[in-house]
């Protein structure tokens, strides 16, 4: 039974990007809206599945560039953290391996939406009102946290 388990469960492998820059009062960080589900309509930073044959590195500057327009590569040592939680997508079990990346220019940026985002932002984190889709208010949270330590 724990072999047939093995097969049936395997968790997804995904890459979650957070752009931001380092205010005295704080951070701004890039969000994109979701069309579709789960999390319709939220705020999530950018990000998505692995593809077979590219490293979690190619994935996130993809997964980037198709959601936001912004061409930008990361290396293994933008990597934050890796956030594992079963239940931290509603569709399967999904490991998120999430970068960082201080950006000067966050506002300057072009943007351009996708097929899957029909909105794109800059939030300051001092006056953010919005509740981040999946794990990501968690995630904000932990990341800011490091910053400050």
């Amino acid at each position: 039974m724990r072999f047939l388990n093995f097969f049936k469960c395997r968790p997804w492998t995904a890459v979650d990007v957070i752009l931001y820059k380092k205010q005295k009062h704080g951070i701004k960080f890039l969000v994109v809206r979701r069309k579709y589900e789960p999390y319709k309509h939220y705020y999530v930073f950018p990000g998505g599945f692995v593809e077979c044959g590219e490293t979690a590195e190619q994935a996130a500057s993809r997964e980037l560039e198709e959601e936001t327009g912004i061409s930008l590569s990361f290396e293994k040592q933008d990597q934050f953290r890796v956030y594992s939680h079963p239940k931290r997508d509603p569709r399967h079990h999904v490991i998120s391996i999430v970068f960082a990346k201080e950006v000067k220019n966050l506002e300057n940026l072009n943007f351009k939406e996708s097929k899957e985002t029909f909105d794109i932002a800059v939030l300051s984190l001092k006056n953010k009102k919005e509740v981040l889709g999946f794990d990501h208010e968690f995630i904000l949270r932990d990341f800011y946290s490091s910053l400050m330590a």
